[in-house]
């Protein structure tokens, strides 16, 4: 398995930031589904919190990619250290 703790610090703050971003996009995500069960139409609350999600995401799988790229590193391994240091650093993902 790669050592990503062995990585310089710029590389810890991509990875960190990326942990962040996938967090958020899945609290959003949570909170839409929320929306969702509450109304049963569309409403511009749940457009919003879908746009947050997607921009969260998107974010996040661009530093994913590039680090994936840097580091030589396969997309499993990229993920399970994202989840890691996400969870570590904000606790378990909010539910619907």
């Amino acid at each position: 398995m790669f050592d990503f703790n062995s990585q310089p610090d710029n590389v810890q703050q991509l990875l960190d930031y990326a942990a962040m971003l996938h967090w958020n996009g899945r609290a959003q995500k949570a909170k839409l589904l929320r929306i969702q069960r509450e109304h049963k139409r569309a409403t511009s609350e749940m457009v919003d919190v879908a746009s947050a999600a997607g921009s969260f995401n998107a974010k996040g799988k661009g530093i994913e990619c590039a680090l994936m790229d840097l580091l030589g590193i396969n997309k499993r391994d990229m993920w399970r250290e994202i989840d890691r240091r996400a969870i570590e650093m904000y606790g378990a993902y909010p539910t619907a």
